[in-house]
């Protein structure tokens, strides 16, 4: 007997393969609620379906909740209507009730509840998913990699990395999803190198006919670029999206604009920059951070006009990026002019633009104005305290550094915290003026409010307690630093030598050699000025050769203690290291490689002034043309050693052909030289 009409349409219903117009679904209902077929399992996961995708889930959940005994295909149906939904808390207790139903999930069930407890955040509901995917065998055979790859997404959005990788790893076979969920979960968790690792992996895979990279699975790897600033891995990746076809996909596209931003490569940001989809605030804020980081202030500036001419206007972030553009000493008068335009715009109460303010003005070394900026600040935050001590601290204003930190003791101890370059700076003021107490407190502070260990401030504390003479503490905290670098070493030597424990200091020295660590220049300075307070040559000769090896520049201070050191302290004799040394400025180190071919040669003025100009020695040569006019013992065999003092400024020069002859303030012309000195320095 054919069917009835009514029974017709709901049976051409049930064979459907998409759902009807609404008001077409509605009368369906209603004849299948009249026929009594609305408790059939098929029938209610047709209706939920079918509501779930008119997106109506309160329908979706009547028509349900007419099935008395659902089975696991309908309460998969209802999964998918509440995840569709977004309702991924329903979901899962949709999945509850499931469970405790006694139905049985299959391998559409696993994928779903995984999913939306990756949205969640729900680990232990993930974890049991994954333990009753394993007992059902839903990770083998058809449609395990769906479950497998929805579960290593799960644990990548939970933060467990660990599984997620090892799961991923036990997997025989690897989808796109896969692949993307392992990457994507490595670069989120902050594991980039990881992530560009499985990313090389899935490259060289899709080349054997393995899973192509789509346009998630890109995004994620030029992430991890920028982070790492991996520009050349970028760059491949780039040519790799644009062969694969999804170069030029909108998503990637922000993604290499936002890769090439966070590597400086300003070029090829700037070119990409007319092909992003929406160019908003973030991403002209992009573009110009990236211009100020590389130095280019000028066009920086240029990109902030052409914003406001889009129509675009700045906020404090946008402007805090262009000041630390203008923060040098070249850029000084922008800064000044910028600094105006941003009082007019009402946007001098703000907190971020004002701390930007105080560093710029600090990189130019106009530390009066950053006070003012600092005192004119309504409300100050911890980075505003830091950046006026550090800039203080640079500036050699230590009684101020120090006044302010004592001003931020007895503020409110919640209000804020010192950073480590605040700390640092409070320490090393409290070093150079011999303050112990403010430096214990400041040490204080680093033992209770700093995590783990911080190289940085156990070198200044170290410095600050061996300056002060309290050697037994630099020494116990010295003991405690696990990763001693050439900095450690030299905090503790120079702590040394400065109190005139010479002997200690070459000790130590020879010390750091032994554990393989090389020196640095204020290593070098120190052990040169013990070896001169002991009379130490043979040392000294040893530390000369370190300072050829080490290829360092000397400044006039060192060069003036490795003088003393071999001249002063012992009688002069014949060396193939230096024979003629002219302090008076920066030494370059062609300047000082030129100087070790000499040996042991006579001199006049004449070949004096020819192999001054055969090692470069431009800057000084007018100088040494001057002094030797001035000098005429300098002329032929003669040795010319003096100090000539002005102001603030101290030179010494050497210049030793064969005979020693001294130069000394009872000079006749000594006042000439003077004045010819301090007319170099004020050049």
């Amino acid at each position: 007997m054919p069917p009835t009409p009514p029974l017709a349409a709901l049976h051409r219903f049930l064979a459907s393969p998409s759902p009807p117009p609404l008001p077409s679904l509605l009368t369906l209902h209603a004849l299948a609620v009249t026929s009594g077929l609305s408790p059939r399992p098929d029938f209610a996961a047709k209706l939920v379906s079918a509501y779930s995708s008119a997106g109506l889930p309160a329908l979706a959940a009547l028509a349900f909740a007419a099935s008395p005994c659902p089975d696991a295909f309908l309460w998969n149906s209802l999964l998918r209507s509440r995840h569709r939904a977004s309702d991924f808390a329903s979901a899962l207790s949709a999945h509850r009730r499931m469970r405790a139903s006694g139905a049985r999930p299959s391998r559409f069930t696993a994928p779903l509840v995984a999913s939306a407890a990756a949205e969640l955040g729900a680990l232990p509901v993930g974890a049991a998913v994954h333990a009753y995917s394993v007992r059902f065998g839903l990770l083998e055979g058809d449609g395990s990699v769906a479950v497998a790859s929805s579960l290593v997404y799960m644990y990548a959005r939970c933060g467990s990395v660990r599984d997620a990788v090892r799961l991923f790893d036990e997997m025989p076979e690897r989808d796109v999803v896969a692949w993307t969920a392992v990457i994507s979960g490595c670069v989120c968790n902050g594991q980039c190198g990881e992530g560009l690792s499985y990313l090389v992996r899935m490259v060289r895979s899709a080349g054997d006919g393995g899973a192509r990279p789509n346009s998630r699975t890109m995004e994620s790897g030029l992430e991890a670029c920028g982070v790492l600033g991996e520009l050349s891995v970028g760059t491949c990746l780039h040519g790799f999206g644009v062969k694969a076809g999804v170069g030029h996909c909108p998503s990637v596209v922000s993604s290499l604009f936002s890769m090439y931003t966070k590597c400086d490569s300003t070029e090829d940001a700037r070119i990409l920059f007319p092909e992003l989809p929406e160019k908003d605030l973030v991403s002209w804020t992009s573009l110009i951070g990236a211009y100020c980081r590389a130095g280019h202030a000028e066009k920086a500036v240029e990109l902030f006009l052409g914003m406001e001419e889009s129509g675009l206007q700045p906020d404090e972030v946008v402007i805090s990026c262009l000041l630390a553009g203008l923060g040098n000493d070249a850029k000084v008068r922008g800064g000044k002019t910028f600094h105006a335009a941003i009082v007019r715009r009402n946007f001098g109460d703000s907190v971020l633009i004002g701390n930007a303010l105080i560093s710029m003005y600090a990189k130019c070394k106009q530390v009066d104005i950053a006070a003012m900026v600092f005192r004119m600040l309504h409300q100050r935050d911890t980075d505003s305290w830091s950046s006026m001590v550090v800039a203080y601290c640079k500036a050699g204003l230590d009684l101020k550094c120090l006044e302010l930190y004592r001003e931020m003791q007895f503020r409110d101890k919640d209000e804020f915290e010192y950073d480590t370059n605040s700390l640092i700076s409070i320490i090393s003021s409290c070093s150079r003026l011999g303050r112990l107490r403010l430096g214990q407190s400041a040490h204080c502070y680093s033992i209770k409010h700093l995590a783990g260990e911080n190289s940085s401030v156990a070198n200044a504390l170290i410095s600050m307690y061996g300056r002060c003479g309290n050697f037994d503490v630099a020494r116990k905290i010295f003991g405690l630093v696990k990763t001693k670098d050439v900095v450690t070493w030299s905090a503790l030597i120079s702590s040394y030598s400065h109190l005139g424990h010479s002997k200690d200091a070459l000790l130590l020295y020879d010390q750091m050699l032994t554990e393989g660590v090389k020196p640095n220049s204020a290593t070098l300075v120190s052990v040169i000025s013990s070896c001169a307070n002991l009379a130490a040559l043979e040392h000294g000769e040893l530390i000369h050769s370190h300072v050829k090896d080490v290829g360092l520049e000397f400044m006039k201070n060192q060069l003036t203690q490795w003088q003393h050191s071999f001249f002063e302290q012992s009688e002069f004799r014949s060396s193939e290291d230096m024979c003629i040394s002219f302090v008076s400025g920066i030494w370059s180190e062609s300047m000082v490689n030129g100087l070790t071919e000499w040996g042991n040669e006579v001199v006049d003025s004449s070949e004096f002034r020819n192999k001054a100009q055969r090692v470069n020695m431009k800057l000084e040569l007018d100088v040494i043309n001057k002094i030797l006019k001035l000098c005429p013992m300098a002329r032929g065999t003669s040795h010319v050693e003096g100090r000539i003092s002005y102001q603030s400024y101290e030179v010494e020069w050497v210049i030793i052909p064969k005979s020693p002859h001294a130069f000394g303030a009872t000079y006749p012309q000594r006042s000439e030289l003077v004045a010819l000195v301090a007319l170099h320095w004020s050049k």
